[in-house]
């Protein structure tokens, strides 16, 4: 069931993505190391999700309005607790320019919340306060219609040490993504 707002306004609304990225990719990727020259990869191993939006393989159709903003967030299949993935790009490769140039947004926290390991009924509730940094990338939508982008990010693997993410790769994957009213 879909919701459908009953208030209606002019002012530009956030529209947030999250990518997914199915890290298991590593076992079949050549990697890069040269950040000019990301390892491209299938648009299959990218899952995005959000409200008012529709994702197949490479494919994402997203219901918005001229002026609303598109942040963007990725993280791995894992929450990037064995392999990690920071988004550092996105930018246009073909098609019609339907959204604004993507921009980085950071945020930090001084209390965030984490699941207390070691909580007395296991279920990592209190929760323990840490510091923590958040990244977003945002674009404004310009026009309807659709624009090819593409997606780069660094993905990391532990260490043999099992305790240390180190960088496997930096990686592009192409989408189109359509936006209509």
């Amino acid at each position: 069931m879909e919701y459908e707002s009953t208030v209606e306004s002019s002012s530009p609304r956030k529209v947030n993505v999250l990518a997914i990225v199915d890290t298991g990719i590593s076992r079949f990727l050549p990697p890069s190391l040269d950040l000019s020259t990301p390892a491209t990869v299938s648009p299959d191993c990218l899952f995005m999700i959000g409200p008012r939006m529709q994702s197949d393989a490479g494919d994402v159709r997203v219901r918005a309005r001229v002026g609303d903003l598109l942040s963007l967030t990725g993280t791995s299949i894992d929450l990037n607790s064995n392999s990690a993935v920071i988004l550092y790009g996105v930018g246009s490769a073909t098609g019609e320019r339907v959204l604004s140039r993507f921009r980085p947004r950071f945020a930090t926290r001084t209390h965030a919340v984490q699941a207390n390991p070691d909580s007395a009924n296991h279920d990592g509730l209190p929760a323990l306060h840490v510091n923590a940094s958040f990244q977003s990338l945002e674009s404004k939508i310009l026009a309807y219609g659709t624009e090819h982008i593409l997606f780069d990010f660094a993905l990391y693997t532990l260490s043999e040490s099992g305790q240390k993410h180190v960088l496997f790769s930096y990686c592009r994957c192409g989408v189109a993504i359509t936006v209509d009213e």
